[in-house]
């Protein structure tokens, strides 16, 4: 049984190689064909030299969308908060991180 918690917190992430990360931020598994029901996101990577974030709205019919961020090599934490239709505000349960520079 699912209870959709409305919680958040952080990812800690070690990011290997410099580049072009696409950062999807999921309400439920990739497997699960589900639509999000959320308006908006929002994205903040805290690293030990500052911290960069991105907003974006999202349609709540269909799974959130991706946003392709520049990532700097290193350790960092990555905090997401997705906004649902009635306002209430939650982190995402599942990431999704790919590499787009090739080599």
């Amino acid at each position: 049984m699912r209870s959709n918690a409305l919680n958040n917190g952080q990812f800690m992430v070690n990011v290997v190689k410099a580049g072009r990360y696409r950062i999807t931020p999921m309400r439920w598994p990739a497997y699960v064909d589900e639509p999000s029901g959320c308006t908006g996101v929002s994205l903040s990577i805290m690293k030990r030299n500052g911290a960069q974030g991105s907003d974006w709205s999202t349609n709540p019919d269909e799974p959130v969308r991706s946003k392709v961020i520049e990532l700097q090599k290193g350790p960092a934490s990555l905090t997401t908060t997705l906004t649902r239709e009635d306002g209430k505000e939650f982190g995402a349960y599942y990431l999704k991180i790919e590499y787009l520079d090739e080599e």
